[in-house]
């Protein structure tokens, strides 16, 4: 669920439901392959003109992976 709004009086959520694919490529340093598709649902879920259903697909992780260096710990002996 969620919205787009300017201020919480003009909050209207929205639902929707959809799924994600993940697939790790530890040869590349923890870099991920990531599909996701999502649908709305609800009255007034579908726009004139506009897709059924929106997609992302990416060659990252979703939130950032901390370094050992970034977090201060010792990288060696």
């Amino acid at each position: 669920m969620g919205d787009a709004f300017d201020g919480f009086e003009n909050m209207h959520p929205k639902h929707a439901v959809g799924g994600g694919l993940r697939v790790l490529f530890p040869q590349l340093d923890r870099l991920v392959f990531r599909g996701d598709i999502g649908f709305p649902l609800g009255a007034g879920a579908r726009i004139p003109g506009v897709a059924p259903a929106a997609f992302y697909i990416a060659f990252e992780q979703a939130f950032g992976m901390p370094s050992l260096a970034s977090i201060g710990l010792p990288s060696g002996p």
